[in-house]
């Protein structure tokens, strides 16, 4: 097969539904179809979401590869794509974000701009047709003082959402860190192991890409678990000091909130998402499920759920 020039990457879990969606954003790229791929993964899907990668892959209007990784290791799923996609610079995208049109028009840019060592960072908006004051993700992800210097980021300032890298410099560092099995602080721990090298990543401010769905609070109370967990296998990986600047709250600092947290529950669940009235009281439920998910994770416990 031909080689293309970037390969964009999705590990899907249980997305069904919403996957025709995020396909049909980057059908529409302004990037000329022939200079790009899309790598999807299903990674255990329980919902036919592989049924539906197959059948898109029959008659895509664009190259498309469909893989299945087995659950239980988002690391090695991203790894599995890499070996496979045939483009010289990877851009990975999360599940649940919608691809602007010239999103790939933009990182083509930013690769030929700095081709031997790009690793970029782009955007994440909320969609100018969601209200400004639902719950999503970004919600508590979002929740930080630190400023960002665009021309060399701190390896705590990636996620998830929305980067790309070369190809070559992925896999000249292994891939992702396969020990870290979920998707939480994955890119942080890459970061860190390319800033001892000298590889700072840069901010693409015109990548973007949109949020668009609206979270479930008791979802977003067991993701923020999970990251506490996901929190202490980063400071294990690559040290308390680097992983410093995330580190959830301690519990002295939640000592005045900790008997009060039934009666916020129960206020965010009256709320329904919205933050209008009752913002402050979702970021310190969420904020505390995740010093949670770290106080328990440092006492051995095993993560719930």
């Amino acid at each position: 097969m031909e080689p293309v020039d970037i390969s964009v990457i999705l590990v899907l879990r249980d997305r069904a539904e919403t996957v025709p969606t995020t396909l049909a954003h980057l059908e529409q790229q302004t990037l000329p179809a022939a200079r790009f791929e899309i790598v999807a993964v299903d990674h255990g899907s329980v919902d036919g979401t592989l049924g539906v990668l197959e059948r898109y892959a029959i008659g895509a209007p664009v190259r498309f590869q469909v893989l299945d990784a087995n659950p239980g290791n988002f690391a090695r799923a991203r790894n599995l794509a890499t070996d496979r996609a045939r483009g010289k610079w990877l851009v990975f995208l999360d599940q649940d974000v919608l691809a602007s049109p010239n999103l790939l028009d933009r990182y083509m840019r930013e690769f030929e701009t700095e081709p031997t060592h790009p690793f970029l960072l782009g955007r994440v908006a909320l969609h100018p047709q969601i209200p400004p004051h639902v719950l999503t993700r970004r919600f508590i992800d979002d929740d930080t003082s630190r400023t960002l210097d665009p021309e060399k980021l701190h390896p705590t300032d990636w996620h998830g959402y929305n980067f790309g890298m070369s190809r070559a410099l992925l896999r000249d560092q292994g891939g992702f860190d396969e020990q870290m099995r979920g998707p939480e602080f994955l890119e942080v721990a890459l970061a860190h192991r390319l800033s001892e090298r000298g590889v700072h990543g840069r901010l693409a401010q015109k990548a973007v890409v949109y949020e668009w769905q609206k979270a479930e609070f008791d979802a977003e109370r067991a993701r923020c678990y999970a990251r506490g967990h996901a929190f202490h296998a980063l400071e294990h990986g690559i040290g308390e000091p680097g992983a410093t600047p995330l580190r959830p709250a301690t519990i002295p600092a939640w000592a005045p909130h900790r008997f009060m947290m039934p009666f916020y529950v129960r206020a965010c669940h009256d709320a329904e998402g919205d933050l209008r009235y009752a913002g402050g009281l979702f970021r310190r439920v969420l904020q505390h499920d995740q010093q949670r998910g770290y106080s328990d994770a440092r006492k051995g416990r095993l993560r719930r759920g």
